[in-house]
């Protein structure tokens, strides 16, 4: 299972004084997710919707993925008239922004200091064997100081992207709840020479300096013990996701702990869960984009066969709104039954 089912549970593990009084989430919230290919995965997997529609069937909350592989916080690229994140998150009135960023961003800062870091630790050995001179010894030291400063610059510019992605996030009224999800420190109980434990390393602490923008909340590893039960040398899981997930959805939900739930009788809501998010994504992000709004709307087979005057396609596009909203009921039907 990708990292994506731990990331979840550490999204659904709040701190207990943050949410002493009510559960985060409000009724009729609209909670969109946002991020690169683990963020994408949350929508299709819908564990994280499962246990919270479980949790507050009465809440009438509907999860929108707005998730795209390759996002980051520098770039999110789309085609061509495709909206911004923000015209999306107007448009679907989303009320709580569930982000994860950092992982890409992480593996490409790691790659552009590896070759400094080799320098580094070639520079270790050298002093090791014993330096004739002050010089020798100062060399290795502006070696650590560059390195150093590199690392620095890359976190800085981390931050500042993530800031400015939040200010877009949060709406022009910035009313929106943001909560964002540091991604999981792989040399927890791993081999720290793996890719990944490289990676994790370089913005090990980026995001604290985010806790002071209004309305955001931060969430990582620390919320949780014995981390390094959850992941192999390569970072990847080891135990069962829903177990974890059950009793973090209902503290989010309800502010009680309670002791491990398997919820793997849950199949109907799952599968309820997964047939809603296919019809969202196939509205949301359709494979003819070029034909619906991109720079093939004036082909024939974008318009009427008789009125070439008029276009079909966009109208055709929203029977999708009623059939995802149905399926929002059904889950909240479902999960009022179950609860």
């Amino acid at each position: 299972m990708r990292t994506i089912v731990f990331l979840i549970a550490i999204i659904l593990t709040l701190q207990p004084a943050a949410r002493a009084e009510e559960p985060f989430f409000k009724a009729n919230d609209v909670i969109a997710l946002v991020g690169g290919e683990d963020m994408v995965v949350a929508a299709e997997l819908g564990y994280l919707e499962t246990l919270i529609q479980l949790a507050l069937p009465d809440h009438r909350l509907k999860f929108r993925s707005l998730a795209r592989e390759g996002d980051t916080v520098f770039e999110q690229r789309r085609d061509l008239n495709y909206p911004k994140l923000e015209a999306q998150l107007d448009k679907m009135g989303a009320t709580v922004v569930i982000c994860q960023f950092g992982q890409m961003e992480s593996l490409a800062a790691a790659a552009a200091l590896d070759g400094m870091d080799r320098m580094d630790a070639m520079d270790k050995v050298d002093a090791t064997k014993g330096a004739s001179t002050v010089q020798e010894v100062h060399k290795v030291q502006a070696v650590h100081e560059k390195a150093d400063a590199a690392r620095k610059a890359k976190v800085a510019e981390f931050v500042a992207a993530y800031e400015k992605l939040i200010g877009r996030l949060k709406g022009k009224d910035g009313a929106r709840r943001v909560v964002l999800i540091r991604d999981l420190k792989a040399t927890d109980g791993s081999d720290s020479s793996t890719e990944a434990a490289k990676a994790s390393n370089v913005f090990p602490d980026a995001l604290q300096s985010l806790k002071q923008v209004a309305g955001v909340t931060l969430l990582d590893n620390h919320t949780l013990a014995g981390t390094n039960r959850w992941r192999s040398g390569d970072g990847n899981l080891q135990e069962d996701p829903q177990l974890a997930l059950a009793t973090a959805a209902r503290f989010l939900a309800t502010n009680t702990k309670l002791n491990w739930v398997n919820l793997t009788v849950e199949k109907d809501l799952l599968t309820l869960i997964a047939a809603k998010n296919r019809l969202w994504f196939h509205y949301y992000r359709p494979q003819n984009w070029a034909f619906l709004a991109g720079d093939r709307t004036n082909q024939p087979s974008s318009r009427d066969h008789l009125d070439p005057s008029k276009r079909w396609f966009p109208e055709e596009l929203e029977k999708f709104v009623p059939l995802i909203d149905a399926k929002d009921a059904e889950i909240w039907a479902l999960a009022a039954k179950l609860k």
